[in-house]
């Protein structure tokens, strides 16, 4: 569930083992070793026929950090990292032990002294400076961070894993600032249950204004968890509030990064499988697509993503949905593809990318539309989706 984050020669993920990885995106095809010497030039991959990446560094969270990932029998490993300048910053996905038994909410955070949120030298994994600050009311730390460059100096937002924005000077990680998005009356979690929002959806940032999705429980019933706008502003200090939320009937919670396109933002509901238009500056509904992902939600909680010609492409579970990218949402056509799609879809460079179960496609963009342009039809688009 970690999208990787490109940036310049390199990538950075988080593993299915707790593992922040610095990878050189050209791997060993430029004829150097940019990594550690656990993983040479020229090994493979164990039973593919594939060359090994160049891994520049790897940084174990769970062996040198003591994290405890909640959920970790499949590596929960949600966050995508920030990169920016010289630093990468992570959210390390220190959470909950749901299955432990003993007095309400003390051992139920195993690690209570290791870190949630981590920025590390981008040259070597070494963690500059790190941050315990939900403490043991953490529940799931599963979304990503941002950085905010609008004031006298860069903020990094990170997303508490007890629903709390924490705002750290990026190069110190001095705390400058923090916005509970809870209600009052919200209760903090005991024995599995309580009503304190926390994050999964990825953190958005537009200008002065993160785009915010809150969640409740992953596995039970999802209670009010709206969609909210949090402006940052620079006065006297730095200050974080709402600029708005967004609820509605069929809009339960959302997991997936939202989408801002020219005066909208668009979000998935989870549970209902809505899609929404949302005004940006109101926070008002403009759109609803109800039950387009036609049922449970998909593996991975992938994303929209909006192409150059203002077209959303919204993965479901028959396909790749297209519609215009704003008030009206009008259906374009559906991409059908043999298997489930269990990632978010990219486009880059003319090539619009879908991940399914056990290929990754990649189709020519330009040729896309003229198809769509001559037949109008999903069935004319099969003979594209080729891996």
């Amino acid at each position: 569930m970690s999208r990787p984050t490109i940036d310049s020669e390199q990538v950075f993920y988080v593993s299915n083992r707790g593992e922040l990885v610095c990878l050189d995106i050209h791997g060993f095809a430029d004829g150097e070793d940019d990594g550690v010497a656990k993983y040479p030039m020229g090994s493979a991959l164990a039973g593919a026929n594939l060359p090994a990446a160049d891994v520049v560094w790897k940084l174990d969270m769970i062996s040198q950090l003591g994290v405890y990932r909640v959920d970790s029998s499949g590596g929960n490993p949600a966050c995508s990292p920030c990169v920016w300048e010289d630093m990468v910053f992570c959210v390390t996905g220190n959470g909950r032990a749901f299955e432990e038994s003993g007095p309400t909410g003390v051992d139920r955070i195993r690690a209570p002294n290791a870190p949630s949120f981590i920025a590390v030298r981008r040259s070597s994994g070494d963690v500059v400076w790190s941050s315990k600050a939900p403490g043991l009311n953490l529940v799931y730390s599963w979304s990503s961070p941002v950085v905010w460059t609008g004031g006298p100096e860069p903020i990094v937002v990170f997303p508490g894993g007890d629903g709390i924005l924490y705002c750290f000077a990026a190069r110190t990680g001095e705390l400058k600032t923090q916005l509970d998005l809870n209600k009052p009356s919200a209760t903090y979690w005991t024995r599995e249950r309580g009503t304190r929002c926390f994050f999964v959806a990825p953190l958005v940032i537009d200008e002065n204004v993160i785009y915010v999705g809150l969640a409740t429980d992953l596995y039970g019933k999802t209670l009010d968890s709206p969609l909210v706008a949090v402006s940052l502003r620079h006065g006297d200090g730095l200050t974080a509030s709402a600029a708005w939320k967004f609820h509605d009937r069929d809009f339960d919670c959302t997991y997936s990064r939202a989408i801002v396109h020219g005066p909208h933002v668009f979000t998935v509901s989870e549970d209902t499988g809505s899609i929404f238009a949302v005004d940006r500056v109101t926070g008002e509904c403009r759109k609803s697509l109800l039950d387009v992902i036609n049922g449970p939600r998909l593996n991975g909680f992938p994303s929209p993503c909006v192409t150059p010609d203002g077209v959303l492409w919204i993965p479901t579970l028959d396909g790749l949905l297209g519609v215009t990218a704003d008030e009206n949402m009008e259906k374009i056509a559906v991409l059908e593809f043999d298997e489930l799609l269990i990632g978010s879809p990219e486009v880059s460079d003319g090539v619009l990318y879908v991940p399914t179960k056990g290929q990754l496609y990649a189709l020519d963009y330009t040729l896309l539309q003229m198809r769509l342009r001559e037949s109008g039809s999903s069935s004319a688009l099969r003979d594209l989706n080729s891996p």
